[in-house]
């Protein structure tokens, strides 16, 4: 019988194989791809003979394999782990002639060594792992669309009261050019509020939730029901999975809003499944919002029940995100004195049922310690019912 042949002995095999792995689909190799290519390579090389061992690694077909979700902050595009595989070292040194005579000159073949590829991947995956995501933080959803509004606003005037923060953006690039690189001022979650997986993945580890995202049109993806209404129901049953989360803020509207007030009737009728969930909340009724810079004017809130909003009022979201960064605030210092143990201090305190209206008094400049005057404002509002 003629001797089991190699792939060392056909050049022309080890040209196929380096292109067909140049064809696999990916900026990397992986394990099971290499091992759907390589029985075919053997089968055509000789038909028999057993096949050569690659390394201690088994190595073996996933097709079919469920992806693994993805989990965790970063972007998800450029997570995939690039590491060693048998294919890449194949490559490696067929590009670097380290077969035959070519050892002697180019050093010695990386695909011939044993390597734990498995090994390999694993510490990579520990690397990755080394990144601390903040704790008891805030997610802020909506943020990243319509840049300048009520929820963007609130994420750079939380960040500047250290809040720790963390925004649900379907566009990671966006989201790093409008509040700083992933990791650094906040947490960037890669997802949307109509996928239930990327949503759990943004409320793992959270406490309170800020629900700001907000409907452009009638109908379709964006319509005015999706976003304010059936994101929050989603949010809701999402929420009801981690009881670390204490609170669920949501941006509603305390006028007619949208096309024959389309937007407006969604964020009321969503107003009323969050009433009903059971989880502490509180509800931002602003009346019409500006698009110009606010801070100029008093903020003025009073509850929604007691119908003092005067007619033909404005804000802005720089202004209704100061109300809003406000509660944040109050709860933050409560939940750390609770941590300290001991017994509370006298401290402002949000209602567990709030909901309130937002406006400018245009008679009154902003005061200097406005801060004070609204902690001292939203700590007298009645909750709701009472």
């Amino acid at each position: 019988f003629p001797k089991p042949c190699t792939v060392l002995q056909y050049p022309s095999i080890v040209l196929a194989v380096t292109l067909a792995l140049h064809c696999v689909p990916s900026s990397g190799f992986s394990p099971g791809s290499i091992a759907v290519l390589r029985p075919s390579v053997q089968s055509s090389c000789c038909g028999r003979g057993p096949p050569r061992k690659t390394s201690v690694t088994t190595l073996r077909a996933e097709a079919g394999t469920e992806k693994k979700k993805f989990r965790g902050p970063g972007n998800p595009a450029a997570a995939a782990l690039q590491t060693s595989t048998f294919g890449d070292d194949l490559i490696d040194d067929v590009l670097n002639k380290r077969f035959g005579a070519g050892q002697a000159f180019y050093g010695v073949k990386q695909s011939a060594e044993d390597k734990d590829y498995d090994a390999i991947a694993d510490e990579a995956k520990d690397f990755l792992a080394m990144r601390e995501v903040r704790q008891d933080a805030t997610l802020i959803i909506g943020a990243c669309r319509g840049v300048g509004g009520v929820a963007s606003w609130s994420v750079i005037k939380a960040m500047q009261k250290d809040v720790p923060i963390r925004i649900l953006a379907s566009d990671f690039k966006q989201a790093e050019l409008a509040f700083g690189t992933d990791g650094a001022n906040l947490d960037i979650f890669v997802g949307d509020t109509t996928d239930d997986d990327e949503l759990d993945n943004a409320c793992d580890g959270v406490k309170t939730v800020v629900y700001a995202d907000e409907g452009s049109f009638p109908f379709g993806a964006n319509s005015y029901e999706t976003r304010s209404k059936t994101g929050l129901e989603r949010l809701l049953q999402v929420a009801a999975r981690y009881p670390l989360i204490q609170r669920i803020v949501y941006v509603s509207s305390g006028v007619q809003k949208g096309l024959r007030g389309g937007a407006s009737q969604a964020m009321w009728s969503a107003e009323d499944l969050l009433r009903a969930s059971g989880i502490p909340y509180v509800i931002l009724r602003p009346t019409t919002m500006l698009q110009v810079p606010g801070g100029a004017s008093k903020v003025e809130v009073a509850s929604s029940y007691a119908a003092q909003m005067p007619a033909g009022t404005t804000t802005t979201a720089m202004d209704v995100a100061d109300a809003l960064v406000t509660c944040l605030v109050m709860d933050e210092i409560l939940a750390k004195a609770k941590a300290r143990g001991g017994a509370l201090p006298n401290l402002p305190l949000v209602k567990d049922q709030l909901t309130f209206d937002v406006w400018n008094n245009d008679f009154e400049t902003a005061p200097a310690d406005a801060f004070t005057v609204l902690v001292k404002a939203l700590a007298t509002l009645p909750a709701d019912g009472q």
